[in-house]
């Protein structure tokens, strides 16, 4: 689908960003221009996959989980931002578990992009997403 070829690109963007600091210097400066002309991109990106994943029927799940972990890796204060955005929008009786459910998205997740580590991530992103339909729904 478009979203999930659109995923996978945000993922290889968020990847380069993550591991380039070693390599292709010019490249790495002009991304890094254009993020400084647009300092909210990645952090509106991340917003976006998260509410799509929480409030949206999300079939391709899995795609929209890996570029989200870079953006989270690469932007830890827009996910904090977001974080808590997310759950002031929710009735006071209902935040604790959206930020329960947060807490539980990252753990055992580790700050790296390899395979077992983005699998981890995913596995997580479906128990959060699953806990998170559950109690809205209730």
């Amino acid at each position: 689908s478009v979203s999930s070829d659109c995923a996978t690109a945000l993922y290889h963007l968020v990847e380069f960003r993550f591991r380039a600091p070693k390599k292709e210097m010019v490249a790495l400066q002009s991304l890094n221009r254009h993020l400084q002309e647009h300092p909210d991109m990645f952090a509106s990106l991340l917003a976006l996959l998260l509410e799509a994943v929480v409030y949206e029927d999300c079939p391709n799940q899995w795609a929209l989980s890996r570029p989200m972990l870079g953006l989270i890796l690469t932007n830890e204060e827009a996910y904090e931002m977001i974080k808590t955005q997310m759950c002031d929008a929710l009735p006071p009786d209902r935040k604790p578990q959206m930020a329960a459910a947060f807490e539980k998205l990252m753990n055992g997740v580790q700050l790296n992009l390899e395979s077992r580590n983005r699998d981890k991530f995913t596995q997580n992103l479906t128990v959060f997403r699953t806990d998170v339909k559950q109690f809205l729904n209730n």
